[in-house]
């Protein structure tokens, strides 16, 4: 079933990225109205934002580059640019960027010579909300830490590892440290210790719990629903639930669950290296955890004896 659901997905998804591929040539000169849906990130030469429009009566997300101008989140736009279609893999397991655009639903990147904005969209909806809330943080972590603990932070709460220095970034690969620079199942852990402490008491255990899972659920958006973070999110949601119906938990079934439900989501990720090590690494913990577990209580059993 769960084969047959994801190859139909992908079948389907893939006929749209070639027929969108197929309508649009490479350096074509394209004219188009969109709506910025993120905030700004900052390259050495120009902006870059994600913008959504339907191009040929087919709604599609692109990324735009701009130079000398700043857009909000929300914005109604007019471009004016190049097309850039993204690279296909051209050595044997080399990188391919059009596979890696197809993990964030993108087709491809529009160089723009003229952005004009029609409207300054203020959207209601919890996307909108949520962005916003993540830019005041982003906002007051800047204005009161200085930029080499303010990039750090930024990455530990909300991703944001843009601004942080190479040499910063290269100083935790050499401590064997980098996975706490990714949003994943430990920062998971802290904030549903903190929801714990927050608001069982004052809510009570059972209510606490399904405020706990909105939270979760919120914190996934507001971090731009990395995999490694989805798979924790679903897990702890999981684990909440079987608590609130009174059932066991069942690691490894709430494990796959989240691969299927994050693969059902956008097949594509199953090529995403966060999402592999992810899985990896917590099928490697649960089996020793298990393995240890079981020698620990035999080796009480044995000095009771």
């Amino acid at each position: 079933i769960s084969s047959t659901i994801s190859n139909s997905i992908v079948i389907f998804q893939n006929n749209n990225y070639q027929k969108m591929y197929s309508r649009l040539e490479e350096n074509e000169k394209i004219e188009i109205e969109a709506n910025v849906i993120s905030s700004k990130e900052s390259k050495k030469y120009y902006n870059k934002y994600v913008i959504e429009t339907v191009y040929k009566k087919q709604k599609i997300k692109l990324y735009i580059n701009v130079k000398d101008k700043n857009l909000e989140y929300g914005d109604k736009i007019h471009v004016i640019g190049e097309y850039i279609k993204p690279d296909v893999q051209r050595n044997y397991n080399g990188f391919d960027y059009s596979e890696y655009l197809k993990q964030l639903k993108i087709y491809g990147t529009i160089k723009a010579t003229k952005v004009e904005v029609l409207k300054n969209n203020k959207p209601k909806g919890v996307d909108y909300t949520l962005n916003k809330i993540s830019n005041v943080i982003e906002k007051r972590v800047k204005q009161n830490l200085p930029k080499e603990y303010s990039s750090i932070l930024l990455g530990l709460i909300l991703g944001k590892t843009d601004s942080i220095e190479d040499e910063v970034k290269q100083n935790f690969r050499n401590a064997s440290m980098s996975h706490i620079l990714a949003i994943s199942g430990m920062h998971v852990s802290y904030l549903l210790m903190g929801i714990k402490l927050a608001f069982n008491k004052i809510l009570g255990k059972r209510c606490g719990r399904i405020v706990t899972i909105i939270v979760l659920i919120l914190y996934t958006v507001l971090t731009c629903f990395t995999p490694s973070l989805a798979r924790a999110i679903i897990m702890g949601i999981m684990t909440i639930i079987s608590n609130l119906i009174y059932r066991r938990n069942d690691t490894w079934n709430f494990l796959f669950f989240s691969l299927f439900c994050i693969l059902i989501y956008n097949p594509y990720l199953i090529t995403n290296i966060g999402l592999q090590y992810s899985y990896i690494e917590n099928m490697i913990i649960i089996f020793i955890q298990k393995e240890f577990l079981k020698k620990v209580e035999h080796s009480f059993q044995e000095i009771q004896r």
